[in-house]
């Protein structure tokens, strides 16, 4: 008998825009933005720790601002061992019923699903900021998802300025990470808690939070 294989699974809309303010907590006081590669967070456990010890403890809004890439793409490793991972291949793509799951168990207020590419294209930068390609670009920084990381924090903010307009009220505190941290510590309540007046930052394995 023949063997058959099993057909890749139905690929994410390389663009996708959500607006679900109604997802947000009565009164939130902070915002979380997640900006980046989806990655791992397709993993219901990844799901369950950024609720448990972010999003719960915090009362936090949640903005999204992600692609679809669920595994670094383009050209990888050293110059003796580079290998290239097709960033269009179904394998480093997040698969619809994955991003289906993630919006249903961790509730956005927004999510802005883009591929880099057409980030860059977008804002008319080029494409040799793409992911994959290791050189200098537009905005001066030395590896290839410096661009669209940057253009997708400031579409964050600009969420959170409409959403702060819409409800007539401000975030105390907002949060800024990247969907594939795994967090080993449950924040404080944000309300109770004694927190810095100022900015704070948190550590996370290689991984600054703002």
């Amino acid at each position: 008998p023949g063997t058959h294989s099993m057909p890749d699974p139905v690929p994410a809309p390389s663009s996708m825009r959500l607006w679900l303010p109604h997802n947000a907590p009565p009164s939130a006081p902070a915002a979380v933005c997640l900006a980046g590669q989806l990655r791992v967070l397709s993993n219901a456990w990844l799901q369950d720790n950024l609720l448990d010890a972010v999003l719960r403890p915090l009362r936090a809004a949640l903005f999204m601002h992600v692609s679809r890439q669920s595994r670094s793409c383009g050209t990888r490793g050293m110059r003796w061992t580079r290998v290239l991972v097709d960033c269009a291949s179904p394998a480093a793509l997040t698969s619809r019923a994955a991003l289906d799951a993630i919006v249903h168990r961790i509730a956005p207020a927004s999510m802005s699903l883009l591929d880099d590419e057409l980030l860059l294209r977008q804002h008319k930068l080029s494409v040799a900021s793409a992911p994959g390609v290791f050189r200098r670009t537009a905005v001066g920084c030395p590896y290839s998802t410096c661009a669209p990381l940057l253009l997708r924090y400031a579409g964050c903010a600009s969420d959170v300025e409409r959403f702060e307009a819409e409800r007539g009220q401000q975030f105390r505190w907002i949060v800024r990470a990247r969907p594939d941290l795994l967090w080993h510590c449950r924040l404080p309540d944000i309300t109770a808690a004694r927190w810095p007046p100022a900015r704070a930052l948190a550590y996370t394995y290689r991984d600054w939070v703002a």
